[in-house]
């Protein structure tokens, strides 16, 4: 090229690569007439079979002639495929002609014949390789087309960036929502609720976003704990919530704690910010999904529970403050107030004064009952009498009537038949307060009622009023 021969290179270089763009162009369609008769075999069915059809009977003599109908009509657009293919036939025809016949084949012609007098030329006067260099042109043209390949490839995977951002965007949208409908849940089914407040906190759940996001990145067994670090202390997860508790600054945080590990994950990453390399190390051999599932992850909500120490609306106060009974208080008073499903209560009165029993059971028992079906064991009265029950069910034990726990057991599950030993757990309630304790022994020093308001179950626990549950040992 420098040796003044550039003009013939660089049009010979030019002429090829537009013919190999012509003869690329011609190929994608010029087999058009070979594809129309192909479908033009495959487009007329076989005659319908005779074999079993009557045609002297006049139903199956109709349905062949509508079928010969049909088929003669798809034979009628087989002849136009073929029609089809014999002008396009003639349009290839026509195109070879005129492309053969035209300014520019001549153009290409020259070009070609010019490069191969350059190459006999340098050849006679050993001015160089013109095969090396005809090679070395062709190396050229092909890295020039994987170039134009990757430079597809580049606006496709930018393409793809940018509808995966959008995805993103959508699902942190989605999340959003989501926070606001629990919201939204709350304070209808909470709204004047006397007794409990409950708020929800965006991303709150800090007890359990280490735990999730060691999962993510397949790091559950520990290790890298200043490079991971947990909330409010150190490392990437100490980031979450140093610039404040705001779902805005607490997403902006795990945008970028996302990023740094995808930035690790790519080689991109400043290794003086790692504490240990072997970190680097680990995210590199995650797969790909794994920091996919990274981008959709975001902290649970949490739930900030308050009580009203008074009971009337006002002084409301965290519920890990409140005593077991305020506790149970701030509890039913959710489970009251929302559902319509039946519910069951295993002596609700536990750690709750006369007052409370009254006001927040009683009283919302009269009212949840008119649209839920409601259950309630219990050991007290006021609950049954004031609560209106609509059916009691009383168990009680009577001496007369007292067996042997293994006969009991042996009777109501295996009849007259041997059976093994039995254990039997009894749970023995202090007088109605939450408090039990277990005793353990063996069925045959223990005595149980099997009267009609007993009820016997061969699994699960004592209740306070005196049901016992057996349990294989």
């Amino acid at each position: 090229e420098k040796a003044g021969h550039a003009g013939v290179l660089q049009d010979f270089q030019r002429r090829t690569r537009q013919h190999q763009e012509v003869e690329t162009w011609e190929n994608s369609w010029a087999d058009a007439g070979k594809w129309l008769r192909q479908l033009a075999e495959k487009f007329v069915p076989n005659p319908l079979d005779q074999t079993n059809f009557d045609l002297s009977a006049k139903e199956d003599t109709e349905i062949h002639k509508c079928a010969a109908t049909v088929q003669a009509r798809l034979k009628d657009i087989a002849d136009a495929l073929e029609e089809l293919a014999t002008k396009a036939d003639q349009i290839v025809a026509e195109w070879q002609t005129s492309r053969d016949a035209s300014s520019w084949k001549r153009s290409v012609d020259a070009a070609l014949k010019a490069y191969q007098d350059l190459r006999t030329k340098l050849a006679e006067e050993e001015a160089g390789d013109p095969v090396a260099y005809g090679d070395l042109v062709q190396r050229r043209q092909s890295i020039e087309q994987r170039l134009k390949d990757l430079s597809d490839r580049r606006r496709q995977v930018k393409k793809l960036r940018k509808e995966a951002d959008a995805c993103l965007q959508r699902l942190l949208e989605i999340r959003r929502e989501l926070t606001e409908s629990r919201k939204k849940f709350l304070n209808n089914i909470l709204k004047g609720n006397p007794y409990v407040r409950i708020q929800v906190v965006p991303y709150g759940a800090r007890e359990t976003i280490e735990r999730e996001f060691r999962s993510l990145l397949q790091r559950e067994s520990g290790g890298f704990e200043k490079d991971i670090g947990s909330p409010g202390g150190e490392g990437l997860l100490g980031e979450l919530y140093k610039n404040g508790s705001q779902p805005e600054d607490i997403e902006r945080a795990l945008k970028k704690i996302k990023q740094r590990i995808r930035d690790i994950a790519e080689g991109s990453h400043d290794p003086t910010t790692l504490s240990d390399k072997r970190f680097a190390s680990h995210i590199n051999k995650l797969p790909p999904e794994a920091i996919d599932r990274l981008d959709l992850w975001f902290p649970e909500d949490s739930l900030e529970v308050q009580y009203s120490s008074t009971g009337d609306g006002q002084r409301f106060r965290s519920i890990q403050e409140g005593s077991p009974g305020q506790k149970t208080a701030a509890l039913l008073a959710f489970l009251l107030s929302y559902g319509d499903e039946p519910l069951v209560l295993d002596q609700p009165e536990d750690d709750l004064d006369n007052h409370l029993i009254y006001n927040l059971i009683v009283k919302q028992l009269r009212e949840v009952k008119r649209h839920r079906q409601i259950i309630v064991v219990t050991h007290n009265a006021h609950i049954v009498v004031n609560g209106d029950a609509e059916l009691v069910v009383a168990l009680r034990r009577e001496a007369a009537r007292h067996r042997s726990v293994p006969e009991v057991c042996r009777k109501r599950l295996y009849g007259t038949r041997s059976a093994p030993s039995w254990r039997v757990g009894v749970k023995l309630s202090n007088n109605g307060t939450a408090e039990s304790r277990w005793r353990s022994a063996m069925c045959d020093s223990r005595n149980v009622s099997d009267s009609p308001g007993t009820t016997h179950r061969p699994s699960g626990e004592q209740q306070p009023n005196g049901t016992v549950n057996c349990n294989a040992s």
